[in-house]
């Protein structure tokens, strides 16, 4: 599924969940970061639903999306927009 976006968007937020070391360390709470708007698109002009940061190497996952568990356990996807 192609995304339609607005091309004066400079960047797109994505979200992660913190990692042991930030929990340990009181820092528990849900992780933000933005991406640069070229960094959000595979090369056949779709949208990336996740993106690992080139500076951390962590996962971090769309904001317009949101992710639930359902019963079998298994990332499901609801599209937010």
């Amino acid at each position: 599924m192609e995304l339609k976006y607005n091309y004066e968007v400079a960047f797109f937020t994505y979200w992660r969940r913190p990692t042991k070391e930030e929990i340990k360390f009181g820092y528990g709470a849900t992780h933000y970061r933005d991406f640069d708007v070229n960094e959000c698109f595979n090369d056949d002009g779709t949208f990336k639903l996740s993106l690992i940061g080139k500076d951390d190497g962590l996962k971090y996952y769309s904001a317009r999306h949101e992710y639930y568990t359902v019963s079998s356990a298994s990332l499901a996807k609801r599209n937010l927009c």
